[in-house]
């Protein structure tokens, strides 16, 4: 009987401890508002997770007009060393379904999309994936700028169309 109600007890502590350790391993999205001309444009749901796997960023949101984006899910993979591995979009855009997928693998980074088709593209180790009209996409151009020396330049590949560069001219801090 001793043994059936220790069971019990550990039963309703584990169901009682379970939600609270499932939400502890789970990151917390932050939202972001986007304006233009101090008009709200849209808003986005930005989650990111970096752990011993790398960096993990997911959104989902909407994007008015002129973009009329719905973002059901993007997400932006790299690697431990910063490397980037991949980039996801499910959503929408004027009404019509898209699908945007990129895999990096060495330096060739190969884009699958319903819209533009297939194209490959040389990038180099330390490049950033960026998906224009996506908030998020500036989570690891905004990491890799803290780390950048004035007049550096980070490699940047615009998915689906071309790879580019950003130079990092100066930084000035300053407080609010």
């Amino acid at each position: 009987m001793r043994s059936y109600l220790r069971l019990i007890h550990c039963t309703w502590a584990f169901l009682v401890c379970a939600p609270a350790i499932a939400a502890a391993q789970q990151p917390a999205a932050t939202a972001y508002s986007t304006f233009v001309r101090g008009n709200p444009m849209g808003r986005e749901d930005i989650t990111v997770r970096s752990d011993a796997s790398g960096l993990t960023v997911t959104s989902e949101g909407r994007v008015g007009a002129p973009a009329n984006l719905v973002i059901g899910r993007a997400e932006f993979r790299y690697g431990p060393d910063g490397a980037p591995l991949s980039f996801e979009l499910h959503g929408n855009i004027n009404g019509g379904d898209i699908t945007i997928r990129t895999t990096v693998t060495g330096t060739t980074a190969t884009t699958q999309s319903t819209q533009t088709g297939t194209s490959t593209h040389t990038v180099t180790p330390q490049s950033v994936l960026h998906a224009n009209g996506i908030v998020a996409s500036y989570v690891a151009l905004a990491r890799r700028l803290g780390e950048t020396a004035p007049g550096s330049e980070i490699n940047v590949l615009v998915v689906p169309e071309s790879p580019t560069s950003v130079r990092l001219v100066n930084v000035q801090n300053e407080r609010m």
